[in-house]
């Protein structure tokens, strides 16, 4: 683990930080494979990975990364027709939530950490996105799932993964497409996605992409609306200079579901609640969440000479909850638990904002220094975190039961209405970085690098008072690559991060409160193999050592967030393909994870799960291209996920549950035109389940649900 020195009057830090690697590739003859700081691999990896072509292949073999990584590409997107990007990646090994299956803020987890919600979402590689809302994939190519080494590359950034979303670009050939979604509750989206080449040599591009949605969860009265719009723009003004432009536009209006929280302990146990009817509103009209979010990125690329490249970006991503007034019911005793009786307190937030912004400049070179090829990446990176923590006004609890709910229409209004006062936390980091990837011989690959940070934490406390930290953080790293024999490699990482501590969730006494920083680390082994004509496999076993944050139970009854030591991860995860035949495939993936805590403050967790830890995630799915009816494709598959405690203690855990999907898509022409139907459904057997829980509420699992798309080529 990093160890913490004191500098002067500041904090300093020394780490074995970040990671790095790379490997060349067709297009710039150079690929990030290794990890360190801020972020190089999507220099050309994510980037490119969107070419003219639209074609997701950088040329690098994928036994030579020694990282765990998967994509899931257009057609796969289109073949689920996800809810939200969230959705889109329930099938990747170890991944699992902790909030309502359809809500509009869907928090994930990979490999038992819940990803950071302003620096583990990322567009084309780059800029963080402020996650309070849910990201639309009308204009995504591809989202990638990046963990372990891939996670850390990103700089700040909770060490268990990256979603990364790749936007669309404009194509040689012109895109006109018109699409709907609509699901069994009643919800209806229409969408438009266009894109252009123009110019005399098409050396500009553009691609547009938007919707509006009449949005239904399944929840009967939680409705409302969303809008998304984006641009993707390039210029090819030389041979040399490439420019890019992306920006995102989206929000809603929509009725949240009630929070139902976790009780407290008596005698050392919990009493859980059964499920309620998911379809039954526990909230009322009043609980509109009103989130807006708005990204934009710029970026320049140039070639110097074919040994030689430089890059440098520019983006900024703003969020803000306009309004919010959330409901949370608490129970007094366990037979209040038992017999749902609770009480629904209401709070009211307002203007409460959250911004990122990134900048970052890259030199990449390829050379040779006695006999061993090089790939050199020279880098900088500065990126600020802000958020401010307004003031929250609450109403007096009223009763509610949470099996027979009585329709609400008002609220108490509470007497004193929030205001704009805020309390913010500021985090930035910057500083420059370097990594090299060393091609020992034909098998052997090493690299190595080392990322020096300035890090600074600002935070106000209740008292308008202001405190800031600063870090320095020197980051080596190391990874190696070895080819057993063609298509079947073995890797090994070893590295440490350095990330802002976590978010207090609502209702504690320091809610939204970002903790301080802390240092991670992690060590991964893996083998990846395509030899076999019709499998492709990959196995790692990982270790991730990072701090432990805990919703700890004061004397009168209230509940902190704090940092008391730290949380061991060990997990073993495969992912697999196998081609039965030419129609017929099985995707496989699957995770077993141990997660203890060793703690500073409180003794009694020592060797104790955190709250909402799966110990295993499955997730299988067969897929059937028809012999019979060309252009037919028809799918089964189960999403496993085991059970989870409810809090720090083990004081009570939610059953293991499994869903089960199906759904089958069709491919035509209309009027000489492409035409794509879509049927998704998902809970089958319309299972009653807890899907998730945080430590502070539970998150109840939708109800089935049957989703239809329609999309056609003009």
């Amino acid at each position: 683990m990093t160890q913490f020195q004191k500098v002067k009057e500041h904090q300093s830090l020394e780490s074995l930080h970040m990671k790095t690697k790379f490997k060349k590739t067709k297009f710039m003859n150079l690929f990030p494979i290794g990890v360190l700081a801020l972020l190089i691999h999507p220099t050309v990896s994510f980037s490119q990975m969107a070419s003219e072509e639209n074609s997701l292949e950088t040329g690098v073999s994928k036994t030579d990364v020694p990282v765990t990584k998967q994509m899931i590409s257009r057609s796969q997107l289109d073949a689920s027709i996800p809810q939200d990007a969230n959705d889109a990646v329930k099938d990747v090994a170890g991944t699992s939530s902790n909030t309502s299956q359809g809500a509009p803020n869907p928090a994930l987890s990979i490999r038992g950490l819940q990803l950071n919600l302003y620096s583990n979402y990322r567009l084309n590689g780059g800029l963080p996105i402020t996650g309070i809302n849910s990201n639309p994939t009308e204009n995504k190519e591809a989202v990638e799932v990046l963990k372990g080494a891939n996670a850390l590359q990103f700089g700040l950034a909770n060490p268990a993964g990256i979603i990364n979303f790749i936007t669309k670009r404009a194509t040689k050939a012109d895109v006109s497409t018109v699409s709907t979604l609509i699901n069994s509750f009643g919800q209806q989206t229409v969408a438009v996605d266009l894109g252009r080449k123009f110019g005399d040599e098409k050396q500009f591009g553009l691609r547009l992409n938007a919707s509006d949605q009449h949005i239904e969860s399944g929840v009967v009265g939680a409705n409302g609306s969303g809008h998304f719009y984006s641009l993707a723009g390039d210029w090819q003004p030389t041979k040399s200079l490439s420019l890019k432009v992306d920006y995102e536009n989206y929000n809603k209006d929509v009725i949240e579901q009630a929070q139902i929280k976790v009780a407290n302990r008596v005698n050392g146990v919990i009493a859980v609640p059964a499920v309620p009817d998911p379809k039954v509103l526990l909230s009322g009209p009043w609980a509109v969440y009103r989130p807006r979010t708005e990204n934009y990125d710029v970026r320049a690329d140039y070639v110097f000479d074919p040994s030689w490249k430089g890059m440098v970006e520019s983006g900024e991503s703003n969020s803000v909850r306009l309004s919010r007034i959330t409901d949370q019911i608490a129970f007094t005793t366990a037979a209040n638990v038992a017999s749902g009786a609770g009480q629904d307190g209401l709070s009211i937030i307002s203007n409460q904002q959250y911004r990122n912004q990134f900048h970052r400049s890259e030199l990449y070179g390829n050379f040779d220094t006695f006999g061993y090829a090089h790939q050199l990446t020279l880098g900088w990176s500065f990126s600020q975190r802000y958020q401010n923590i307004p003031n929250t006004a609450t109403t007096t609890p009223v009763a509610i039961n949470i099996y027979n709910p009585v329709l609400r229409t008002l609220y108490p209004v509470p007497t004193t209405q929030p205001n704009t006062t805020s309390q913010p936390t500021i985090s930035a980091d910057q500083g420059p970085y370097f990594y090299d990837s060393i091609e020992l011989n034909k098998r052997l690959k090493l690299t190595v690098g080392t990322r020096f940070t300035n890090y600074s934490y600002l935070y106000t406390n209740q008292l308008f008072n202001q405190s800031t930290t600063v870090y320095k953080v020197t980051s080596p790293a190391i990874a190696l690559s070895y080819e057993l024999v063609p298509k079947t490699s073995v890797y090994v990482s070893s590295m440490s991060s350095f990330e802002d501590g976590g978010a207090a969730p609502f209702g504690t006494t320091n809610q939204y409160q970002v903790l301080s920083p802390t240092s991670s680390s992690q060590k991964e082994i893996g083998i990846k193999s395509f030899t076999l004509p019709n499998l492709t496999s990959t196995w790692s076993y990982f270790e991730i050592l990072r701090a432990n944050n805990v919703t700890s139970l004061n004397a009168n009854g209230t509940k902190t967030f704090l940092a008391d030591g730290n949380v061991s991860y060990k997990g073993i995860e495969t992912t697999d393909k196998l081609t039965i035949s030419k129609y017929w495939s099985l995707d496989a993936a699957a995770q077993w994870l141990n997660a203890t805590q060793l703690p500073d403050i409180d003794p009694t967790l020592k060797g104790l799960s955190p709250p909402g830890v799966p110990k295993v995630t499955l997730n299988m799915r067969v897929t059937n291209n028809s012999q019979e009816i060309p252009g037919l494709r028809l799918n089964a598959g189960i999403n496993y996920i085991g059970s989870r405690f409810v809090d720090t203690y083990q004081s009570a855990s939610i059953p293991a549950y499994a869903v089960w999907s199906a759904g089958a898509g069709y491919n035509t022409k209309l009027g000489g035109n492409k035409a794509t139907f879509q049927m998704q459904i998902d809970n089958l057997t319309n299972l009653r389940y807890w899907s998730g829980v945080n430590g502070t509420t539970y998150a109840i699992g939708q109800p089935m649900s049957v989703r239809l798309n329609a999309k056609f080529d003009l």
